[in-house]
C-alpha cells in the first residue's frame, strides 16, 4: 500500500474514480448476495444437492469471481493510500494533509464533495 497524504485538491480528484469503485462494490456485494442465496436455497436438502450439483457449482463459480472482484478494488483503494471505513453507505477515508490536526478527509458513496472527520487519536488514517 502506498502511504499518501492528500491536500483537498488532489482528494477530490479522486471523486470520479471513487463513485466507479464504490458502484462496483456496489454491484457486486448485491450479486454475491444473490448468489449465496440460490446456492443455500438449492443445498437446503440432500435431493436439491444431488439435483442441482451443476447449477451449484455454476453458482459457486460466479461467487467466487463476485469475491475475487471485491478483494481487488479494496486492493486498488488500498493502492490509493486509502481505506474503506464499515459504514453505510460505503465511506472511504482519505488520509490528507490538512490544517486541522488528527482530521482526514471522508467521502460517502452519493456525495458530491468530500468532507473533513476528525479521526481518534492514535487512529491509522491509511
Amino acid at each position: 500500500m502506498k502511504i499518501q497524504n492528500y491536500d483537498r485538491e488532489r482528494a477530490t480528484k479522486l471523486l470520479p474514480l471513487l463513485h466507479s469503485i464504490a458502484s462496483e462494490i456496489r454491484e457486486r456485494t448485491t450479486a454475491t448476495a444473490h448468489l449465496q442465496e440460490e446456492i443455500h436455497r438449492l443445498s437446503a436438502t440432500l435431493a436439491g444437492r444431488r439435483t442441482y450439483r451443476d447449477r451449484i457449482r455454476d453458482l459457486r463459480e460466479q461467487l467466487s469471481k463476485h469475491e475475487y472482484g471485491l478483494r481487488r478494488v479494496v486492493h486498488e483503494i488500498e493502492e490509493l493510500g486509502c481505506t474503506i471505513e464499515p459504514a453505510d453507505p460505503l465511506t472511504i477515508r482519505i488520509p490528507g494533509t490538512t490544517n486541522r490536526p488528527h482530521h482526514a478527509y471522508t467521502w460517502r458513496a452519493g456525495d458530491t464533495q468530500i468532507e473533513l472527520a476528525q479521526i481518534e487519536v492514535g487512529e491509522r488514517v491509511a
